[in-house]
């Protein structure tokens, strides 16, 4: 039996759901489908103007874009807020790790949402953050 864990899930795994031509679909998928998901409001604001993006490829029009927001709040996720508390930590992460601003944020939340795992494409793979949050790159695996 699959063991499923809590996780964050980063916005540029999330657009991978959202667009089943591509190769990295599956991947997303599963992870999405077999851990207990967590994200933030960044989360959907980042998946949304992608989605949005006239020089991206997706295209969406505003009634599939209220479905991606629908489905990204449905009650099977877990949503991290984004406090100052939040906020002040990720500031401090960034002096640490030297994340960028965004990445800070992002790691900040997966800390406060006391996941084993940050999902993320574009982060440092296999780092560990604090001892306790390991960011994986899926697409390397």
């Amino acid at each position: 039996m699959i063991e499923r864990i809590k996780c964050f899930i980063d916005s540029n795994v999330w657009l991978y759901l959202f667009d089943p031509t591509s190769l990295k679909y599956k991947v997303a998928r599963k992870l999405i489908k077999r851990n207990f998901v967590f994200l933030s409001v960044q989360v959907v604001n980042e998946v949304g103007r992608n989605l949005k993006d006239p020089k991206k490829p997706f295209k969406y029009t505003e009634s599939q874009l209220r479905e991606v927001i629908r489905y990204l709040y449905s009650p099977r996720f877990t949503f991290v807020e984004l406090t100052k508390e939040v906020y002040y930590k990720a500031s401090e992460l960034r002096e640490k790790y030297g994340f960028g601003y965004y990445d800070g944020i992002i790691v900040s939340a997966a800390l406060f949402g006391k996941v084993k795992i940050l999902y993320s494409e574009d982060m440092h793979d296999d780092l560990e953050v604090e001892g306790v949050l390991k960011i994986v790159n899926p697409f390397q695996k």
